[in-house]
């Protein structure tokens, strides 16, 4: 039989009792369970329809449907209902009232309490369900599929007043407290109670909230378990839960559930949560969709909302884009009958070759045919268009992808959907491995370039399925991480705001559960002319109202207690001037104005330009703080508040290294200590190391094929170097043995781990200083191709006769180690790359050049007599020295061997002095010779070393020389890839002028210590581009 309206009312009103009991509250859980215990009986009857039940439990899940009622309307409808005169109205409206504390629903309870209704008689859930969806059938705002139960337009108007007078009719049957809960559910809101929907969906059935996920739609997943059931296919009780993909699939037009998307708060919570491999990717500032493409139906393309709305009529212009990206209706298409994508809605500006921000979609997307907030705005140019990222494929031609890994979904999606630019695009990707020691630093470098470069922020998301089913998953294994700058703590505030106004709603009065609450929303602004008040007495302020902001329940006791400001009604108003935007206020009317505003500090995500405004505003304010204590001249003037949004919203032209590198110094100071140690890792064993900063192209073979590449490299300070998202090596050389590095298995697929760190000191043991020792000429030579077996030390002799020196145990250089390619992506890219056109030298000192009298090409790869080496141009110079005229041999490029790229191979003042200066002998200048050097020299025992020097602002033409190096990696004697550590060459200018200092200020007398000077960590990081 039906099920009665009256037991729903009967479980929310228990909810709502249970909140207010102070002593042992019984819990939302224990009570749902109890509920559905009690009505078990009636629940499994066949004539209960559950599509309603569910409904009316959770009315804010029926996205679909749109009943253009609210609060002033509903007030409206219950008193022609009960039919009431003019003073049970004004008792009707004193939900208005500020500090009230009662809302429209128990308003119409006391009315009805005090007049009850003649007859009353239990109404049915299946009856209230039948006219909420007939009113929302005449709602212009509600889905196609809820409109088209309209039998023709012009009965629209016939059946909205129907159907309202169905709605009174109700009112005028239900009891006082039924009647309270069925205003609650017509406006959609049931707060303070809230109903746990998880719950609700187990009690139904133990497999719908599996079922939900796949078909998100009440009516869609009730109907196939009902079937499943009458049917006995296999949807039993006892089914498992993991066997649920394969026996329900994702259908074409109806939306598949999204994934469990969380914030977290800081890097390491990111760490903690991650596992294993993790996609780091750019949060797209768009609107969500998810496309469902049918060749063989009648609705070839659908799209719907986040929501969960259809929403493809809105966003019609967003079709051509989607078909020319899947080449639908050619022969290129690469699927036959359907798929469902996922990706985000954005706005592309051919004049300005970029997505433009989230408030310039509104000009191009409608609201069921209706263009809103573009008062101001306007229609957009011709230049601009909608345009489609992807980032997830569900399904393909029948064939479920919910349980494929996302790297397999990503190579999938790649495959089916090209590429245009302005149309179409798949969303930039980058791995990392959290199960790495570097996973910190190269997340804490990828988020800060991420706010260098202006993006909303960062989404991280591990190598699982779509949906996990498993019951041995991971607590977060198919979670979705989202990172963005106001996540973090003392990181999005805005500034000062003065509070100018509030206003009272009674439903968030409700949920703050206060006494005698006066104020639950705030309007803050700015003064417009606050250079004339702060220089002139009797200037009248003149504020504009920038955003509206709630407080939460302590922050409202707060200022309920300790902030003393005078009110009055904004027509009362004569201290100052206020300036209202219809796209803040959205129709609101202000309770009062403060004539002596109090200063909030306020957090925003972002700025953007409010619906029609023209002017730049807090996107997703929030009040950090409440100062009692400052006035509101201390505040923003609107002059600064839109400087400070411009500078935000603007995008630079390149990567600023100083920005870049406050922002790690600011992600570094707001993490704790040794953040590093987040992941557990067991001292005695080797670990696996990070694949980073990698293409998709380049990363997803070697994930495929499970040989993920693995680096690792320490540096002379002890700090860890990471490609693209780590922070730089402090220096390339080392003073002292660094930790042991050990490899696990062979060939590509080879690990290389790290032994633990101490408690204490940093990511690597800081090396101890270097033993002064006596100075020697130039005899003795330290070269990269140095054999293992030559002595260590020679005595002066003539060059003929010269063996290369190997550094002793206490000078060695810490190796470098990469079994793969790690390349790092560089923006915005402009400049072309400049065809290498000379060979490398290596200059020697003149005193050996003296003595030898020679400028013959040489071999020092053993210490018989110097012979030419094929293909390689190593010449001795005049100008160069093995020893740094500035710091000797402690000098911080001591013993490197660099590689110049070819847009800076030719700076003179590079070639011929700053290198020189440093003693710097082994100098390649193209990839060729570079090569050849380590293919031709004998690996020396400890390997030096290698330094590559680019020019940062030309991003272009180091992004191919860097793909170069890529395409063609160093190795050694033994086919082991040799990791090089990429910076910009005005290092060189800053090492030059720290030992300068140095020199005059210890007259030589001293070796430079660790972490100062020329090792000073911010100076390496400074100019730190990445690893290759």
């Amino acid at each position: 039989m039906p099920f009665s309206f009256g037991a729903i009312c009967d479980l929310l009103q228990s909810l709502e009792t249970d909140l207010s009991r102070k002593k042992r509250p019984k819990g939302s859980s224990k009570i749902v369970i109890e509920w559905f215990a009690g009505h078990r009986n009636v629940l499994v009857g066949a004539n209960v329809d559950q599509t309603a039940l569910l409904s009316t439990l959770l009315p804010e899940r029926r996205t679909d449907r749109v009943y253009n009622i609210q609060h002033t309307r509903l007030e409206s409808i219950v008193s022609k209902a009960c039919g009431l005169g003019r003073s049970r109205q004004s008792a009707l409206a004193r939900w208005r009232e500020q500090g009230s504390g009662t809302d429209l629903a128990e308003c119409v309870e006391a009315i009805l309490e005090a007049a009850p209704n003649g007859a009353t008689r239990d109404i049915t859930v299946e009856e209230v369900d039948g006219v909420l969806h007939q009113l929302a059938a005449w709602s212009a705002f509600s889905s196609p599929a809820v409109r088209s139960s309209l039998s023709s337009v012009s009965l629209q108007s016939k059946i909205a007043s129907r159907q309202q007078l169905r709605l009174e009719d109700l009112f005028r049957q239900l009891t006082p407290r039924d009647a309270k809960w069925l205003c609650r559910l017509v406006l959609k809101n049931f707060l303070p109670v809230v109903v746990p929907e998880h719950l609700v969906y187990a009690q139904c059935h133990p497999l719908l909230p599996t079922i939900l996920k796949i078909h998100n739609d009440f009516a869609v997943a009730i109907s196939l378990l009902e079937q499943q059931v009458c049917n006995d296919s296999g949807m039993r009780l006892d089914l498992d839960e993991a066997d649920i993909p394969r026996l329900i699939k994702p259908k074409v037009g109806v939306k598949v559930g999204r994934q469990t998307w969380l914030k977290v708060r800081s890097i390491q919570q990111c760490i903690s949560m991650g596992h294993g491999l993790m996609s780091c990717e750019e949060k797209v500032d768009g609107e969500y969709c998810q496309v469902h493409i049918d060749l063989v139906g009648p609705r070839r393309i659908q799209i719907f909302s986040k929501s969960g709305k259809d929403s493809t009529a809105d966003r019609v212009n967003l079709h051509s884009a989607i078909r020319s990206s899947l080449d639908l209706g050619s022969a290129k298409c690469r699927f036959k009958n359907n798929c469902i994508l996922e990706g985000e809605l954005v706005v592309w500006s051919d004049t300005e070759k970029r997505i433009l921000g989230f408030e310039e979609i509104r000009r191009h997307v409608s609201r069921s045919g209706r263009f809103m907030g573009t008062a101001i705005a306007g229609r957009p140019p011709a230049s601009e268009r909608l345009m489609i990222v992807y980032y997830d494929l569900l399904s393909v031609d029948n064939q479920s992808l919910l349980n494929v890994r996302y790297f397999e979904r990503c190579r999938r999606l790649a495959a089916l959907a090209k590429c245009e630019e302005g149309r179409s695009a798949l969303v930039q990707r980058t791995i990392i491995n959290f199960s790495s020691r570097l996973a910190a630093l190269e997340l804490r470098e990828a988020f800060a370039t991420c706010i260098v470069q202006r993006q909303e922020g960062l989404v991280l998301k591990s190598d699982s399925p779509y949906f996990d089913f498993e019951t041995n998953k991971s607590r977060h294994g198919s979670c979705v991480l989202k990172l963005k700058k106001a996540y973090l703590k003392n990181l999005g505030e805005v500034g000062d705001l003065a509070v100018v106004g509030a206003r009272y709603d009674s439903t968030a009065a409700k949920v703050l559960a206060l006494p005698n609450i006066q104020y639950t929303h705030f309007y803050v602004g700015c003064a417009i002319n606050k250079d004339e008040v702060t220089r002139f007495e009797h200037a009248k302020p003149a504020f504009i109202i920038v955003a509206e902001v709630e407080l939460n329940a302590t922050m409202a006791a707060y200022f309920q207690q300790y902030v003393f400001t005078r009110s009055v009604e904004p027509a009362q108003n004569t201290e100052y001037d206020l300036h209202l935007s219809q796209g803040i206020v959205q129709g609101r009317q202000l309770s009062v104005v403060f004539l002596d505003p109090a200063v909030f500090e306020i957090t925003c995500f972002a700025f953007h330009h409010d619906t029609n405004s023209d002017f730049w505003s807090p996107r997703f304010p929030y009040v950090s703080k409440i100062h009692a204590d400052r006035s509101w001249k201390d505040c923003l003037g609107f002059e600064e508040l839109q400087k400070i949004a411009s500078t935000e919203q603007g995008c630079p032209e390149y990567a600023d290294s100083q920005e870049l590198a406050q922002w790690i110094k600011a992600l570094e100071k707001i993490e704790p200590r040794r953040i590093e140690n987040a992941v557990e890792q067991d001292s005695g064993n080797t670990h696996d190391s990070c694949t980073t900063g990698l293409s998709w192209d380049d990363a997803w073979p070697r994930i495929a094929s499970q040989q993920a590449t693995v680096l690792a490299a320490t540096c002379e300070v002890g700090h860890i170097a990471s490609n693209a998202v780590s922070n730089p090596p402090d220096s390339p050389t080392a003073q002292a043995p660094t930790p042991e590095l050990k490899c696990c298995g062979n060939g590509s697929g080879s690990v290389v781990g790290l032994s633990a760190r101490k408690r204490g000191r940093e990511a690597f043991p800081v090396s101890p200083p270097v033993p002064r020792q006596k100075r020697h000429t130039s005899s003795h030579l330290v070269v990269q191709g140095s054999h293992p077996d030559s002595p260590l030390r020679e005595s002066y002799r003539s060059l003929g006769q010269v063996t290369p020196r190997v550094l002793s145990e206490s000078e060695q250089l810490p190796s470098a180690i990469s079994q793969g390619t790690n390349t790092r992506r560089l923006r915005n890219a402009s400049e072309p790359l400049t065809s290498p056109v000379s060979f490398s030298s290596l200059p020697l000192g003149k005193s050996a050049a003296r003595r030898n009298n020679t400028s013959e090409p040489v071999d020092l790869s053993s210490g018989g007599p110097l012979r030419a080496v094929p293909g390689l141009d190593l010449k001795l110079t005049k100008h160069a020295s093995l020893i740094c005229c500035y710091a000797g041999e402690s000098c911080a490029l001591h013993g490197c061997t660099v590689l110049l790229a070819p847009c800076v191979a030719h700076f003179p003042w590079l070639t011929d002095d700053l290198l020189p200066s440093h003693g710097i002998a082994a100098v390649f200048k193209d990839v060729a010779s570079w090569l050849a050097s380590a293919a031709t020299l004998p690996s020396p025992a400890r390997r030096q070393p290698r330094v590559v020097l680019v020019e940062r602002r030309r991003s272009e033409a180091t992004k191919k020389f860097l793909a170069s190096l890529q395409a063609e990696p160093l190795k050694d004697r033994e086919g082991k890839r040799q990791i090089l550590i990429v910076y910009d060459w005005h290092l060189l200018e800053d090492i030059t002028h720290a030992e300068k200092v140095h020199r005059r200020s210890s007259m030589s007398s001293a070796r430079q210590k660790t972490g100062t000077g020329a090792l000073a960590k911010e100076l390496w990081r400074k100019h730190y581009i990445g690893l290759c």
